[in-house]
């Protein structure tokens, strides 16, 4: 029988970067890198596709003052 879930994962991402680096865009590019280097080693016989990648809001602790 074939079936379908969609998960949702929540992940942190820090590390350093230039005051003017857009650190939304770096934490986008390393999440798809992590899935796309994760989706390959371990999907089997399964069908992984990466259907959506939103940073959260107000979870940029540039925000936090």
């Amino acid at each position: 029988m074939r079936k379908g879930i969609a998960m949702r994962v929540k992940v942190y991402i820090e590390g350093d970067a230039a005051p003017t680096d857009d650190f939304q865009k770096i934490g986008d590019a390393v999440v798809r890198q992590i899935l796309a280097a994760g989706i390959k080693a371990a999907a089997g016989q399964y069908v992984v596709q990466v259907q959506d990648v939103t940073p959260l809001e107000g979870s940029d602790d540039s925000d936090e003052g």
